[in-house]
């Protein structure tokens, strides 16, 4: 019996999609609460912060002299850009400090 369950919670895992887990964030249904897909592996904060905000309307505000060079993780799904730059930066130390409809700035 253990051996099937064990079968079935293997099945259950190898299933599940590849999706960036984001933890909550508030929907101010701005421009940075819009859905888009994303698949972001960059070296840099910046280079995310960029190509998130790029051509949205979703403004990231943030000092990239001390937040720059930040490794992000990949974001990786279909998310709110909120979301993704959240999940670009959990577990980094750095940290959204202001949510605006049209902008989010991370420190």
């Amino acid at each position: 019996m253990k051996r099937y369950l064990a079968l079935a919670t293997f099945a259950a895992l190898v299933g599940c999609s590849h999706d960036t887990p984001v933890p909550n964030t508030p929907n101010l249904e701005g421009k940075c609460d819009e859905v888009a897909t994303f698949d972001l592996t960059f070296s840099r904060f910046d280079e995310v912060a960029q190509d998130i905000g790029n051509d949205s309307g979703c403004t990231i505000k943030s000092d990239l002299n001390s937040t720059g060079a930040v490794k992000p993780n990949a974001v990786k799904g279909e998310m709110t850009r909120r979301q993704a730059i959240q999940a670009a930066i959990q577990s980094t130390g750095l940290q959204i400090v202001n949510h605006q409809p049209d902008q989010v700035t991370v420190q």
